[in-house]
């Protein structure tokens, strides 16, 4: 599953950098990297929905279970951070382009 996700990733990502590239609308790019976050986001809450499935009935320590929890949790963080990031470079890029093309 994870190497399907990785392969998606990059293909997805492929694709954006060439739309990009051949001056496609910044409006068609922000749907297609928000598209490619959702479809993240969804994958990794389903990892972490198998990971609890896994744990239960199994004799697991409590603070080995409260520190798979805090690792899920700082998985799903930083993939938020890295989708705003996305966002903010894609606005920058646009801001940039358009005071080029005024002046």
């Amino acid at each position: 599953m994870r190497r399907l996700f990785v392969a998606w990733t990059v293909l997805v990502s492929t694709l954006i950098l060439a739309c990009a590239l051949m001056g496609q609308d910044f409006k068609f790019e922000s749907n297609q990297i928000k598209e490619r976050q959702k479809a993240e986001m969804k994958a990794l809450q389903l990892k972490h929905k198998f990971t609890k499935e896994s744990m239960k009935g199994q004799p697991i320590s409590k603070a080995t279970r409260t520190q798979m929890e805090n690792e899920m949790k700082r998985e799903e963080k930083a993939l938020r951070l890295k989708h705003e990031n996305e966002l903010e470079t894609l606005k920058d890029r646009v801001r940039v382009i358009k005071e080029a093309q005024t002046g």
